[in-house]
């Protein structure tokens, strides 16, 4: 089953699409680095870089992390590998030597002011928002629909983008709207719609925003279900709740 639990991070991983770095959605500036790494068969993988960051200018996915400033990061354990990740992203500037293509190599990169979206872009202008919730049944999600010639946003001729949250069956992959917010120039709310969330459930055509929007939200729910039941990883992972952001972005 571990197997399984990093399988699903690095599936996460894989479709990360690239971020839209604009601040027309919602995200922090920060000064960093910009990788993403997760732990896969307990080593330190490269899955993807924020945009225009010293890691997408340096860093490719797949690339494995060896060491951190020539701190050697085999034979180490799972918890003393992130330790020692985490405590160099501190620090201005950082060697990774990484095994790329089979080959080893130094990689430098210097801390720079880049902008973290809270979303992932699926289209030109449809976002779907990081944080899925679960109640043990259900995946919860949100999504950013900009207004454009295709999607006009009808409902609300003033709206210049619309927020909808969804309900997921992740075990029947059907999905549900239950609520939309609709938003004007300067972020200025306007209105919201709410639908019963006793209605039926809709099935997925295949290769839409819809498919993805289930597919995503759905492998966030068996990680987070995995966590719940199997408690020795639930406890290593509370050790790390205060440093998950330095984790998930390596700021």
């Amino acid at each position: 089953m571990k197997i399984n639990k990093m399988c699903i991070c690095l599936s996460m991983a894989a479709i990360l699409f690239s971020e839209l770095a604009a601040h027309s959605i919602e995200g922090i500036d920060i000064k960093g680095f910009g990788f993403n790494v997760f732990m896969y068969d307990n080593d330190p993988i490269i899955v993807g870089n924020i945009p225009n960051s010293p890691a997408d200018k340096n860093l490719k996915s797949g690339d494995k992390i060896n060491k951190v400033n020539k701190k050697n990061l085999n034979h180490c354990s799972l918890m003393d590998k992130n330790k020692k990740i985490i405590e160099n992203t501190d620090k201005d500037e950082i060697v990774l030597n990484v095994t790329r293509n089979g080959k080893k190599e130094d990689i430098i990169l210097k801390k720079e002011d880049i902008f973290v979206s809270d979303y992932l872009q699926l289209d030109d202008f449809i976002y779907l928002n990081k944080k899925v919730k679960t109640d043990g049944k259900y995946a919860y999600v949100w999504d950013k629909a900009l207004k454009n010639k295709d999607l006009p946003i009808s409902n609300e001729p003033k709206a210049k983008y619309l927020k909808t949250e969804s309900k997921i069956d992740c075990a029947e992959k059907k999905i549900l709207d239950i609520k939309q917010l609709y938003y004007g120039e300067n972020d200025k709310y306007i209105k919201e719609e709410i639908n019963s969330e006793y209605s039926p459930m809709n099935s997925v055509a295949p290769n839409t925003i819809g498919e993805v929007k289930v597919y995503y939200a759905c492998l966030k729910y068996e990680t987070q279900k995995y966590d719940v039941e199997h408690p020795p990883w639930l406890e290593q992972k509370k050790l790390y709740d205060g440093l998950n952001h330095i984790i998930q972005y390596l700021i």
